[in-house]
């Protein structure tokens, strides 16, 4: 675990730095190799990457049977590497090179503060999501990169951004509702603290008591069957703290960011128990990476009381994940 201590606290030291597009540039060659050089071990699904890696280059009967549930672009990286290297690890490399690069763009473009978002990316998502749903990862990187084109109102650009995501995850389809999202959805301390507690209720209780009843088909039908309920800490601490950002923030800047914010948690909340459809909140929750940079206070509390509470709150949902081996991440190992 130490190495991911260690990665902490330089990201913690350097979220106090101005933009300076060198480091900017290491800690992007230091979080790819730290995901492509990891064990095929370390992260949950990389052992499962690999068995379709070989299905689809050593299997041709398998091969028609990967492309009923794996995209074509996760296909194509696979049958490439194959031909042209013949070794597995060419394919964790590029996974974490498009799950990454995006994201980096973006964030360099559009942030006066790259490396508090940094921060927060590596301790919300990059370990327990990149080095494991890497096919989701990039999807939700090109869709990160695409969101300011709805920002600037070219919806044409961000509809072909989706269609590119959904090359390695179909669910990127979803994301279309960003459209309607960003500019009909006003959230309210009231609406939200309501809407909050009723998901939380209906994903814990009623909704896996009903999801067994109910027959349903398509590609991911086999996930909706992992039912089970999930009162977890970190759900618990993000609704908590979303309430506390939209009752202490100043919401006229980042309200597009805020609205996608909650309508994610709002997900989560309902798909609690199946972790594999309640990923679909990824691509909404990921955008709070934008808004802790953006955020200014009301009137009571001061700016550095809303980043201290917003730092503790990334802090301790890292550490509990890390000490619950979520995604299989512990120990870390080099590739052998």
């Amino acid at each position: 675990m130490d190495i991911y201590i260690s990665l902490f606290l330089l990201l913690l030291f350097l979220s106090f730095l101005k933009k300076n597009i060198f480091i900017y540039c290491v800690i992007y060659v230091l979080l790819f190799l730290l995901g492509a050089l990891r064990n095929i071990e370390v992260g949950t699904d990389t052992a499962n990457y690999y068995d379709i890696y070989n299905i689809i280059n050593n299997d041709p009967d398998g091969l028609n049977y990967i492309l009923g549930f794996v995209e074509p672009g996760w296909v194509f990286i696979n049958r490439v590497c194959g031909i042209l290297f013949d070794d597995y690890r060419s394919v964790i490399f590029i996974g974490l090179f498009l799950a990454l690069t995006p994201l980096f763009i973006r964030v360099w473009k559009s942030s006066e503060k790259p490396f508090v978002v940094i921060f927060y990316y590596v301790t919300l998502y990059f370990y327990y999501n990149a080095f494991n749903i890497t096919r989701q990862m990039i999807a939700v990187s090109i869709i990160l990169f695409c969101i300011n084109y709805l920002e600037n109102n070219k919806k044409k650009h961000f509809i072909v951004g989706v269609f590119c995501a959904m090359l390695f995850h179909y669910s990127a389809i979803f994301c279309l509702s960003f459209i309607w999202i960003m500019k009909k959805v006003k959230v309210s301390i009231k609406m939200a603290s309501i809407l909050l507690c009723i998901t939380y209720i209906l994903g814990l209780y009623i909704i896996p008591m009903l999801i067994p009843a109910i027959p349903i088909v398509g590609h991911y039908s086999a996930y909706f069957m992992d039912t089970g309920s999930s009162g977890s800490v970190t759900r618990i601490l993000l609704n908590i703290f979303f309430i506390f950002i939209l009752a202490s923030c100043n919401r006229k800047k980042v309200k597009s960011y805020l609205s996608l914010f909650f309508v994610g948690i709002v997900m989560y909340n309902l798909f609690a128990f199946s972790s594999a459809v309640g990923r679909l909140a990824l691509y909404f929750t990921c955008t709070q990476l934008f808004l802790y940079p953006m955020i200014t206070s009301k009137y009571r509390l001061n700016d550095y009381t809303i980043k201290l509470c917003s730092f503790v709150y990334a802090t301790t949902y890292y550490f509990l994940m890390l000490n619950a081996n979520s995604g299989e991440i512990v120990p870390y190992q080099i590739w052998e």
